[in-house]
């Protein structure tokens, strides 16, 4: 099942990227970051459809159904939760390529956000540019990583 064909026997390939906050912002104002952030992105605003030949992109509205908040009590219990679910296929690779859990941390420490999608979405080099524009300085700028050099460790 998945979006492999059958003969590949292989499972759905997810890429995983988390965003932890010290003071994690509303569901609502991520959701609106996250929806401009991917917004350039045809494969993470639109659905993917068979044609007689191949596959094609048809852009769509934004599906705020991509999107699961759930509270944990401690940072303990983030880490549990985040582990859980980057363990587990997406909900539903069928339909949705892509989804968002919004961990809210009801105790001590901070929440996080997991953003999970196929790989045939955006490659983790890609995914970076997505983050980065969801990531600001503490003084709410865009945040400009360093220059890359050539030999670098990441």
């Amino acid at each position: 099942r998945g979006p492999l064909p059958p003969r590949a026997r292989a499972p759905n390939v997810a890429i995983n990227g988390v965003l932890y906050f010290v003071e994690l912002p509303s569901l609502e104002k991520f959701r609106q970051a996250f929806t401009e952030a991917v917004h350039p992105y045809l494969s993470f605003r639109g659905n993917l459809f068979r044609g007689f030949l191949n596959y094609y992109w048809v852009d769509t509205e934004a599906d705020h159904e991509k999107f699961f908040p759930c509270k944990v009590f401690g940072e303990e219990e983030v880490h549990r939760k985040l582990e859980e679910l980057v363990n587990s296929p997406l909900r539903n690779p069928e339909k949705s390529f892509w989804e968002v859990h919004y961990i809210e941390n009801t105790g001590q420490g901070r929440g996080a956000v997991l953003i999970r999608w196929e790989h045939f979405v955006s490659d983790g080099v890609s995914g970076l540019l997505v983050f980065q524009r969801l990531v600001t300085t503490l003084g709410g700028q865009p945040y400009t990583p360093p220059p890359f050099r050539k030999g670098a460790a990441l």
